[in-house]
């Protein structure tokens, strides 16, 4: 688990994947994007790329200062959509104690366990357990700014809120009622015990967000609206689908390395590729499939491998230093030329796709920033 900050962004990464139903999660919080106006777009796609290959879900908060950031130019829709609230203390009424609900803080990790249950159980966000076990040891310290707090009914829990102490601030998050307790004003109870804890401990100012629906009943209790939260949901792609990932990721699905790229068009044309790791040549036959691009592919020997690896670093020198190309690879591409453009009668014919992985360069000496995949 990390969080990042800077001036511009907070990310809070709690190495937990999502959700699959839903591709999201609660536990990894983009926030705070106070991104200079020159470099928006490039911090967003930077971003948004460093999130998708971490292989999990984040959600992404923008608040009333970064509301008018572009997130469609990064593929990012807008998700739900919150009031930002915030009353004095003082103006919030008492709760006071409830006949059928004892509202008690978390104390051990039986209790932790229970709330993280209600939590998941209410949001519909199994990871929640998975995260609470995780953080038990932080969040059960007596100095976390985090209060958990549990509801009983006849001794069995049933509902959950939390306190964020913060800045001079509490915040109010996850009131949860598990569905066989509801419409019993539970939620409310609760509310007004987290409010009420927090006037204990001296907070002069509680927060909360709230859906467009429960906007009316927080303001009857004297809570006023300052602006909108809207969530933009980073979600889960599958490695195959994301375009760009990491090497070792993409080793792990299958695809394999490329160790020479002859020519270029819209994708592999020619070059040397591991086919069940066996250095192979392919050439694209330029019939294109929605599974995949079709080619010819045939081993090579240990000496042609050589040489193509030796043309492909002499390319890459002078590509990167902005040279001309040098009699060497001249000498070397008219010698592999027959080689590599015309394939032998035992040449097979196989599919591939190809990724992207994580160098920001297109190509380097062991050679281009892709994988293929064969069937």
């Amino acid at each position: 688990m990390t969080v990042t900050e800077t001036d511009e962004l907070v990310i809070a990464d709690s190495g937990i994947e999502g959700e699959a139903s839903t591709g999201a999660t609660a536990f990894n919080i983009v926030a705070k994007a106070r991104f200079a106006p020159e470099e928006v777009k490039d911090r967003l796609y930077r971003t948004t790329f460093a999130l998708r290959l971490t292989g999990r879900a984040f959600s992404w908060w923008a608040g009333p200062q970064s509301a008018d950031l572009p997130f469609d130019s990064v593929d990012l829709a807008a998700g739900e959509r919150k009031a930002a609230m915030w009353a004095h203390s003082a103006e919030v009424p008492s709760g006071g104690p409830h006949p059928d609900l004892e509202v008690r803080r978390v104390r051990t990790r039986e209790e932790l366990a229970d709330y993280a249950r209600i939590l998941a159980a209410d949001r519909d966000s199994p990871s929640a357990v998975e995260f609470f076990d995780r953080a038990a040891p932080s969040a059960l310290a007596e100095d976390c700014q985090a209060h958990y707090l549990l509801g009983y009914h006849h001794g069995e829990p049933v509902c959950s809120g939390e306190t964020f102490w913060h800045a001079g601030v509490a915040g109010i998050y996850d009131i949860s009622t598990l569905s066989a307790s509801r419409r019993r004003e539970f939620g409310g109870v609760m509310m007004l015990a987290a409010v009420d804890s927090a006037r204990a401990a001296g907070y002069d100012t509680v927060v909360l967000q709230a859906t467009a629906e429960d906007e009316p009943v927080y303001r009857e209790l004297g809570f006023r609206t300052d602006g909108w939260f809207t969530e933009y949901p980073v979600p889960i792609v599958p490695v195959e689908n994301r375009g760009y990932t990491t090497r070792e990721q993409l080793l792990s699905i299958g695809f394999e390395h490329v160790h020479v790229e002859n020519d270029r068009y819209d994708g592999p044309q020619t070059g040397v590729a591991d086919i069940d790791g066996v250095p192979h040549y392919f050439v694209r036959l330029n019939r294109f499939f929605d599974d995949g691009d079709e080619f010819s592919v045939w081993p090579i020997d240990d000496e042609s491998l050589a040489l193509e690896q030796e043309a492909w670093r002499l390319y890459v020198a002078a590509w990167d230093a902005g040279d001309h190309q040098p009699a060497r690879l001249t000498e070397l591409n008219a010698l592999l030329e027959a080689r590599t453009s015309t394939p032998p009668a035992t040449a097979r014919t196989m599919f591939a796709q190809w990724r992207h992985d994580e160098r920001d360069v297109r190509h380097d000496e062991n050679g281009p920033s892709y994988l293929m995949r064969w069937r």
